[in-house]
């Protein structure tokens, strides 16, 4: 480690500190302003206080309107996680071939599941809808909204790796319980900490190990058909949780062979509890949500909100006047419909914060009028309870005109204009709270702006003089600074990518045009900075497509899953990945250094191997005794710990080596010409999380920033270069200013299920652990002539200057169209990388005290 810089240097870091110390208070008071956040309410529907107009019912029987279908007592519920509704819906055979000729892999999703087919069952016993999945399309917001019928927040999201706290709301299954009737659940565990206390019964299986594509599906079907066949059938409602659509996804992608394995599996499910189905009870088959074209969700596009929900009962419950001739599944609802649908079919009331609209053809033609009645009741009784609980979420007039149309008895046209009105102004910004938090950035970006030129003109001195150094200075830094007002268009939001690349290669190409039009530079000298434009250049190449940039984007990150066998590891990200990862360990100094990176990189070669579908394949293929064994897995998981182990064994070895080659020298003073050991560690550590493809880019920013940081150019430019390498480092590592590129399933690297602590840490090393690598470069290249803390100084400044950019926008464009599309996953990475940039640097401050201790604590023993 070297030292962060010189006295003249300490004025900046005391500002940048304490503009930094602002940046992150204002963050934090900014967030809790901005991100949604609905008031609660703890009322719960009863059958003896419905909702006006609605009377009390004549008889026990009779639970708010008399019910639709007297034989139906029981439910069961059969999620298949990430199941789109073309995965369901019925295709005819011309059609199926037409899109197979298009698209070979299509075969393996299209027309597996013949038993959801309407037409395959009697009239009126089956009907298959297209259902809408309100984003964020993540499974613990969905079981939310599937059971309370209430839409969900955007903050919830990381719950999703546990911590999720249970669910107190008014619920289809606090209804069933409030009745003395039994919940029995089957699989995702993702619904334990929910509604654990609400359940009779519980058969769980961890839900994130993307791994392991049958342990959930078997423990459902291990219990399914035995409670569906109980003799006590103590059950009001049976839920069964399949994760092995899902977890295909994620694993591999859609068009892969192993979802048609699945697929057929999930058939078969199906149709088994479709025969076992007591009398008495309804099936209802459904998607949380869908999936891209990569596997991945939790974003808004068609394919991830569009899932399937498929209905049956041994009776005929659905009306045929209502239904199309031949329903080839596009009925269009929203998931939340399920919820009022159906607690009115088994005499329950309906949740208290449903927005959802029943789904009418399920009501015989006489029930229906006042079971829709019923529905809107419900629904106006909660938002007038809402609007007091939190006056001002909802503009009187828009809600006046709302409640005209419950007046006028226009049920459905109200549900409808109830729903809409909630998707677009549910969301109770506190104004307050946000200009505090945008009051405390600006005052961040103005310290900065005060003391900067100060404490920067000791070495900024080029920027007076009329020279081609001067000349580049401005051009380099003023481009990340014009980027920063990009944030106010979402059109350049969602094309950052290609922006932030381009503005790299200024960053580094004119610096190399000044030093190669310089006489005093030598040739030595350029060799830095051809290498960081190379693999620049070539890290460009890796793409990953946001939904927006469609189809005019290719997407090259997963180019393996357009590609069949060891074609698809040897695409051409994936081979460059690994050949700029093994010239980077091998162009270390020779010596421990070298050593360490090479036995690094070996060992990250073969986990990429074992961890390959096709690498498995391989292994199992060769061994086919081992096949029922999980040796693939078994052999990434502990390649990917031995890699632990020997990481931590060299980062010993480099301190104790350190200290015995300086033992009366202060551990940031090393010699100015020894290899740097650290910069390559950090970025082995981090590479354990990243996929082969993601490789060039992680080694690109190293290298770039180390050439800026090394070279006696002005410190502005190495920390240009270091602020853009922050952000081309982000989307090269195959990530995206959105929900749906947040690659979840590396939280399983080296562990065989999913931990509460490490998984999380597993993907948040993934998203922006090359800001280490980034940080650890610039400390560790730094010369006397170029300072680290200047350099890091303006690092900061940067990244202070973007966040409050993106707070900015993100608080003026509030009410837009694209707010939580575009602007607030936006600013929720900008605030990230802030936050990831300091956390390097106060690590590196943390180690280079621990060491300075350790060195003058050593040192009276050695003088002994």
């Amino acid at each position: 480690m070297r030292r962060f810089g010189h006295k003249q240097s300490s004025s900046a870091m005391v500002v940048v500190s304490f503009a930094s110390v602002l940046a992150l208070a204002g963050l934090a008071w900014f967030r809790s302003g901005f991100l949604l956040a609905r008031t609660g309410l703890a009322a719960i529907s009863t059958c003896h206080d419905p909702p006006p107009p609605l009377l009390n019912g004549t008889s026990p029987e009779e639970c708010w309107i008399p019910r639709p279908h007297p034989v139906l007592r029981r439910a069961v519920i059969l999620v298949v996680d990430a199941l789109r509704h073309d995965f369901a819906a019925p295709i005819a055979p011309r059609t199926l071939a037409a899109r197979v000729a298009a698209d070979p892999g299509a075969a393996n999703y299209l027309g597996r599941l013949p038993v959801l087919d309407p037409a395959h069952h009697a009239p009126g016993h089956a009907r298959l809808f297209r259902a809408y999945a309100d984003p964020p399309t993540t499974t613990l917001q969905r079981i939310k909204a599937l059971t309370t019928g209430s839409l969900p927040t955007f903050v919830e999201m990381g719950a999703n790796f546990g911590g999720a706290a249970a669910i107190r709301d008014d619920s289809v299954l606090l209804q069933i319980a409030s009745t003395n009737r039994s919940v029995v659940f089957m699989g995702d565990d993702t619904w334990l900490p929910l509604y654990e206390h609400l359940m009779a019964r519980s058969f769980d299986a961890p839900s994130l190990d993307v791994w392991d594509l049958d342990t959930v599906d078997n423990m459902v079907t291990a219990h399914l058909y035995d409670e569906m066949r109980h003799e006590s059938k103590d059950w009001a409602l049976l839920i069964g949780h399949m994760l092995g659509v899902d977890h295909v996804g994620h694993r591999y992608y859609p068009a892969h062979p192993a979802m048609a394995t699945k697929l057929d599996q999930v058939n078969g499910v199906i149709a088994r509890a479709v025969h076992e189905l007591p009398d008495d009870a309804v099936l209802v088959v459904l998607g949380d949500h869908g999936m891209d074209a990569k596997g991945d969700h939790g974003g808004e596009s068609e394919w991830e909100t569009g899932a399937a929900l498929w209905m049956f009962s041994k009776h005929p419950i659905f009306g045929t006047d209502a239904a199309p001739p031949h329903d080839q599944g596009d009925s269009n609802m929203n998931q939340i419909d399920l919820v009022p649908t159906l607690s009115l079919l088994l005499g329950l009331p309906i949740p208290f914060e449903n927005i959802g609209s029943l789904i009418a053809d399920a009501f015989p033609a006489g029930s229906r009028a006042a079971a829709v009645q019923a529905n809107a009741a419900q629904v106006r009784r909660y938002l007038l309870a809402y609007a007091a609980a939190a006056p001002g979420d909802f503009p009187p007039a828009e809600l006046g005109r709302m409640l005209a149309l419950f007046d006028d008895d226009q049920y459905l046209q109200f549900l409808s204009a109830a729903l809409a009105l909630c998707r677009d102004v549910w969301a109770r910004f506190d104004e307050g709270d946000m200009a505090k938090g945008l009051g405390l950035l600006l005052a961040a970006v103005l310290s900065l702006l005060w003391v900067l030129p100060r404490t920067l003109s000791s070495s900024s001195s080029l920027l007076r003089q009329r020279s081609i150094s001067s000349a580049v200075t401005v051009a380099v830094v003023a481009y990340p600074v014009l980027l920063g007002f990009m944030y106010y268009s979402d059109s350049f939001v969602i094309y950052e990518d290609a922006l932030t690349a381009s503005a790299m290669s200024v960053a580094l190409l004119l610096p190399f045009l000044g030093m190669a039009l310089s006489s005093s530079a030598s040739f030595r000298s350029w060799t830095p900075w051809i290498a960081a434009l190379a693999l620049h250049g070539v890290s460009r190449r890796v793409t990953v497509c946001r939904d927006e940039q469609i189809p005019g984007c290719v997407n090259t990150f997963s180019g393996s899953s357009t590609s069949s066998g060891w074609l698809g590891m040897a695409s051409s990200p994936a081979i460059a990945g690994v050949l700029a990862l093994v010239a980077y360990a091998a162009t270390r100094a020779a010596g421990p250094t070298r050593r360490a990176a090479i036995g690094s990189a070996a060992l990250l070669v073969a986990y990429w191997v074992a961890d390959h579908p096709w690498g498995a394949a391989a292994v199992t293929g060769a061994l086919p005794l081992l096949q029922p064994l999980p040796l693939p897995r078994a052999v990434a998981v502990w390649v990917a710990r031995v890699h632990a182990a020997w990481w931590a064994a060299c980062v010993v070895a480099a301190v104790r080596r350190r200290h015995r080659m300086h033992p009366q020298q202060d551990y940031n003073d090393t010699a100015e010409e020894e290899d740097d050991p650290w910069t390559p560690l950090v970025l082995m550590l981090v590479a354990q999380t990243q996929s082969p493809a993601a490789i060039t880019g992680l080694v690109a920013v190293a290298v770039a920033v180390a050439a800026a940081a090394s070279t006696p150019t002005n410190p502005l430019i190495a920390g240009t270069v270091a602020h853009l390498a922050v952000r081309t480092g982000f989307f090269t590592t195959g990530h995206q200013a959105a929900l749906a590129s947040v690659q979840w399933s590396v939280s399983h690297v080296g562990l065989w299920a999913t931990h509460p602590v490490l998984s999380p840490l597993l993907v948040l090393t993934n998203t922006v652990g090359h800001v280490a690598v980034v940080v650890t470069a610039v400390l560790m290249a730094g010369q006397k002539r170029q300072p680290a803390a200047t350099i890091v100084s303006a690092l900061v400044g940067l990244e202070i200057w973007h966040a409050t950019h993106a707070s900015v926008a993100a608080a003026v464009l509030r009410r837009h169209l694209m707010v939580w599309r575009v602007f607030a996953p936006r600013w929720m990475l900008a605030a990230l990388l802030l936050v990831a940039v300091l956390v390097s640097v106060g690590l590196y401050a943390i180690g280079s005290v621990c060491s300075t201790w350790w060195t003058r604590r050593s040192l009276p023993k050695k003088a002994k």
